[in-house]
């Protein structure tokens, strides 16, 4: 659902390529204190490496075998027996050890994983005690300095160091050596960039928080009201041939900036729809899921839906302009009633797309914008989906077609974000 291989049934294209190529072993080596190497050149750059020289699954398979992992995730294309027993979130029972859950809000190998084993053991284990710390950090970077990331400098609190002496120190303390610093460690500590400070919380999601409903309006607009207007859309066509890129730039690996990168590149495309608010009287702080339900049509029978959810700064003073990322994620269609239950789309018909993004905590300041994108595709970071209702793994290039999606935003028919307001 979340981690290197796959978000929401689709596949992490230039993550799980690279990681599940260096964590196969290669064919005739016994086992061994240190495995193997096996070489991956993606030459000249990864959007056309993947999008003219292995366009599909099928070619994948190839270019990666032998790989027992990716051969029987072949065997099992929908979320079934196979995935639920590998589920780390339905085996939370019974936890006795305390447990300090630490994770990153721009974690791009496993932003989701912190926050939702966090959720299963609090359901299951509800007697463990439990702590979560989330910080503005990439992958593993609170063993580090954990500061910057790309453009953004979040502050000292942001820091390892900082990290250490507030969280992880008070923790060893209290549960391994009995001291009593349980006061000095909340349940949930959970840093929001934007105003770059840490909130303490109970527990998560906050109990303070409410829920917002953001509507996406005719106009490319946000409002806080639901669409009045009895006939109002606005269509875009997804082309497999030119895909949405997630950079700005392809170059051979996934830099891990992405997750707040500027969105600005993508001004002009006609396949990314964009709504936004008016500039904010007051600040805004978020801090939990995203909870995506678009209303769409397609003319084919398969699409993906990728959902950005972006910080827009005032048109003068620091990052004059820049749209931060602050969540994006992505769903297939064909799962919008259940990931074990796929569905082709009947061209035309319109239905309802449900999901949720990985949590988030940030401060929309006072004069910013909140904007909200909507495309489908988002390459190569994510796979292209062709856009039919055809089996993936086994399909040619020649089963992507283009799709002509149509998003609505009217009184009987109104796609939303659902945010939760501190």
């Amino acid at each position: 659902m979340g981690d290197d291989v796959h978000h929401n049934g689709v596949l992490m294209l230039s993550d799980a390529v690279r990681f599940l190529n260096s964590m196969n072993t290669p064919a005739g080596h016994e086992p061994t204190d240190k495995m193997p190497r096996r070489g991956l050149t993606i030459s000249p750059d990864e959007r056309t490496f993947f999008l003219t020289e292995r366009p599909t699954r099928a070619d994948l398979t190839k270019l990666l075998a032998p790989n027992a992992f990716w051969e029987e995730m072949a065997e099992h294309p929908d979320y079934d027996e196979w995935w639920r027993a590998r589920d780390t979130r339905r085996a939370c029972y019974n936890i006795r050890p305390a447990m300090l859950v630490v994770g990153g809000t721009f974690d791009a190998e496993d932003c989701y994983g912190a926050w939702n084993l966090y959720k299963a053991v609090l359901r299951q284990s509800a007697r463990t005690p439990l702590h979560l710390v989330v910080g503005p950090w990439a992958h593993g970077a609170w063993r580090g300095d954990g500061r910057t990331l790309g453009d953004f400098d979040f502050g000292e609190e942001a820091s390892g160091a900082y990290y250490m002496e507030h969280f992880e120190a008070p923790f060893f303390d209290c549960y391994l050596w009995a001291r009593d610093t349980v006061d000095r460690l909340p349940p949930v500590a959970a840093f929001s960039s934007g105003d770059n400070r840490w909130h303490t919380f109970g527990r998560w999601t906050p109990s303070e928080a409410r829920k917002l409903t953001l509507y996406l309006a005719d106009g490319g607009r946000i409002t806080t009201e639901k669409p009045t207007v009895k006939n109002s859309s606005t269509s875009y066509t997804s082309d497999p041939a030119d895909p949405v890129p997630y950079i700005a730039t392809s170059g051979t690996r996934r830099p891990k900036e992405y997750m707040i990168a500027d969105q600005r590149f993508l001004e002009g495309r006609k396949d990314v729809l964009t709504f936004v608010t008016e500039p904010l009287a007051e600040d805004v702080t978020l801090a939990g899921p995203v909870e995506a339900s678009l209303k769409v049509a397609l003319s084919t029978s398969d699409a993906d839906f990728v959902v950005k959810l972006i910080d827009v700064y005032p048109d003068e003073g620091e990052k004059a302009g820049m749209q931060m990322l602050v969540r994006g994620d992505v769903v297939r269609g064909r799962y919008r009633d259940g990931f074990a239950r796929p569905k082709a789309f009947v061209p035309g018909n319109p239905e309802t797309v449900p999901f949720r993004t990985t949590d988030i905590a940030h401060t929309f300041r006072a004069g910013h914008r909140i904007m909200v994108q909507v495309q489908s595709s988002w390459f190569p970071l994510t796979e292209r989906n062709p856009q039919q209702y055809v089996d993936l793994w086994r399909c040619a290039a020649s089963d992507f077609v283009p799709c002509r999606v149509t998003l609505f935003h009217q009184r009987d028919c109104a796609s939303s974000l659902t945010v939760y307001k501190l």
